[in-house]
């Protein structure tokens, strides 16, 4: 009973020790190895608001730290750091994790690693924790952060091809062009094909000998031993360095089918182009044909290379029929059937000299121009017009001359282009507006849910305006009319409404005898005066006045009226009254007459003062 006793307790205390055991192990930071800091001095200083704790950190010095020899980077701005041992290592957790790897990989790893490259790296990691950067004696910061952030971005995008199958011919090379531009960051993992690969930029070059086998082709952005775990030191009062590690080195695979002689090709050409393509709108590559038997069973597949070549994997003895079921960038899709045929294995069939012209009708597009008034629409002003306007349409890539057009019932169109960038020119004016000198840029895009694709223009004009700007003169001095203003209306003979201003349909001159419209809208107006200044007659007759371009920018008239005196005596004849000559000396009949009025007068005098003397 006693042995029973004591095996018990020795059980237990092992069981304690293993629990011991096994939680210290899952609590204890992986590497219980006390790590070394050293710090070196960038050269650089910046000023922000701390991320950590909130405080305002003032033309502080950007530290090149190292961790037992190793560059880590600080996650924790508000904390000081010293050149000292005791930091512990653990792997580093963070939502955040992935993006602060890749910025330090790009950053800082994939550079020189100078004090510069670390100082940039180390601003921006606050940066994406949530530092408030306010300035940095970094010369070049701003931009080496969008070059560093845009290379993350790109981080996680494959080459187009990624994960595709090509097909190669011995013998011939081909071309893969990366559509998502990455594919130079790229390097060789394994190739078990035999296949000669070579880069240029972002096309890659492939080239099969007789040596050469179907296989993959594996690829990776980044080296392995830049792959694994970030980890975190830590150290009380102190701040948090990262020794950061991507998660994956972006790897991608090229599914490489070399075919040896005795496969079924076929070329693919345009009816209008041939293999020859106009420009980039338009290509043999990609077009997917089915391949199916004689039950209608799809039995295999085509896919073109940039040259329009395509070859199928080995057939078996029998009839058969291609069908498109993809046409390439440029191309309507065909629904011709394309029968072949093979006698026996091994025989090269001659779908290579086929021509599929029915099939491959190249897309065409419609340009179309539309004129409008700046300001009013469709709808011109005045008497300008929006018809009668000449357009060059040329190609952009050339500046060649395509067609020219006339614009009618506001609009022109141009049919039956290929697909590319184009642009308009206006050549001639229509009635009323100015000449628009500018280029008006515009494309014609691939579209394979339609026949024709269009591409619709709207050009705004701008109308020919003046303004008139009245002169109220005196028609005898022809000098100004000052401070007596006259008022006039002027008509819009397009309308036959009157032209306001301000609100207000009446024009009088101030007190220099004159007035100045707005601009008004190219056409022929009427001045009608309807009120004249004072002691001035009123101008009956309304003065026609032409709005074209021709005056520089105002069209000045100067309107003469009659004062009311000079008027009467023109136009008013006096009444003729016959007088008699003064009396001379010895004339009898002048003395009489002398005589008679005076005793008139006497007569008169007499009865005034008789008057007076009654009152």
């Amino acid at each position: 009973m006693r042995l029973l006793k004591f095996k018990m307790q020795r059980f237990q205390v092992i069981s304690i020790v293993v629990t011991i055991m096994i939680l210290t192990n899952l609590l204890v930071p992986f590497n219980a190895n006390a790590a070394s800091l050293k710090l070196d001095e960038t050269g650089y200083n910046y000023t922000g608001v701390s991320f950590t704790n909130g405080k305002r950190m003032e033309n502080k010095i950007i530290w090149n730290m190292k961790m037992d020899g190793k560059d880590v980077f600080c996650i924790d701005s508000g904390a000081p750091a010293n050149t000292e041992t005791g930091y512990v290592p653990e792997k580093y957790f963070s939502d955040k994790k992935e993006m602060l790897s890749k910025i330090a990989y790009y950053g800082f790893t994939q550079t020189n690693q100078s004090y510069e490259d670390f100082a940039t790296t180390q601003l921006l990691i606050w940066e994406v924790l949530g530092e408030d950067l306010k300035w940095t004696s970094l010369p070049n910061y701003w931009a080496d952060k969008e070059m560093i952030l845009d290379k993350v971005r790109k981080h996680d995008i494959q080459p187009s091809w990624d994960d595709q199958s090509v097909t190669l011919i011995e013998g011939e090379e081909l071309v893969l062009d990366d559509a998502n531009k990455i594919a130079d960051r790229l390097s060789i993992t394994s190739n078990t094909t035999g296949i000669q690969v070579t880069k240029d930029g972002t096309k890659l070059k492939l080239k099969a000998d007789k040596t050469a086998n179907s296989g993959e082709i594996n690829f990776a952005k980044i080296p392995d031993n830049e792959v694994g775990t970030s980890i975190v030191y830590h150290k009380k009062d102190r701040q948090s360095l990262v020794d950061f590690h991507l998660q994956d080195s972006g790897t991608a695979k090229l599914n490489v089918n070399v075919i040896k002689l005795g496969s079924v090709d076929l070329s693919k050409v345009g009816q209008e182009f041939g293999a020859n393509m106009p420009n980039d709108n338009y290509s043999l590559q990609g077009a997917t044909y089915g391949i199916y038997d004689s039950t209608d069973a799809r039995v295999g597949e085509l896919i073109t290379n940039e040259f329009g070549k395509a070859t199928s994997a080995p057939l078996i003895l029998g009839n058969y029929y291609l069908l498109e079921e993809k046409a390439p960038l440029g191309y309507l899709l065909s629904k011709e059937k394309i029968p072949f045929k093979i006698d026996y294995v091994g025989q090269d069939v001659e779908v290579l000299r086929t021509q599929i012209r029915a099939a491959d009708i190249e897309q065409k597009g419609t340009a179309k121009l539309v004129k409008e008034d700046a300001e009013t629409g469709v709808t011109a002003q005045g008497n300008a017009t929006l018809d009668g306007a000449i357009y060059e349409l040329y190609r952009a890539s050339s500046d060649e001359l395509v067609d020219t057009v006339t614009i009618k019932n506001g609009q022109a169109e141009v049919e039956n282009l290929i697909l590319d960038d184009y642009y308009w020119i206006e050549k001639q004016a229509p009635e009323g507006y100015q000449l628009d000198k500018q280029r008006y840029d515009f494309n014609l895009k691939y579209d394979a849910e339609i026949i024709t694709v269009s591409e619709t223009v709207t050009i705004k004009e701008k109308v020919i305006k003046e303004r008139i700007k009245v002169i109220k003169c005196d028609d005898i001095t022809k000098e100004p009319i000052k401070n007596n203003a006259a008022t006039f209306k002027i008509k819009d003979m397009q309308t036959g409404e009157f032209i306001k201003q301000n609100g207000k349909s009446e024009f009088s001159t101030d007190k220099t005898g004159e007035f100045t419209t707005v601009d008004l809208p190219y056409g022929k107006y009427e001045l009608v005066e309807i009120m004249a200044p004072t002691n001035y007659q009123l101008m009956n007759k309304a003065i026609p006045v032409t709005i074209d371009g021709s005056h520089e920018g105002v069209v000045e008239v100067r309107v003469m009226n009659t004062k009311n005196n000079s008027l009467q005596t023109k136009s008013i004849k006096p009444t003729v009254v016959e007088s008699k000559r003064l009396p001379t000396s010895g004339d009898t009949e002048s003395i009489a007459i002398i005589l008679l009025g005076l005793a008139m007068a006497t007569t008169g005098l007499s009865i005034y003062y008789s008057m007076k003397r009654k009152e």
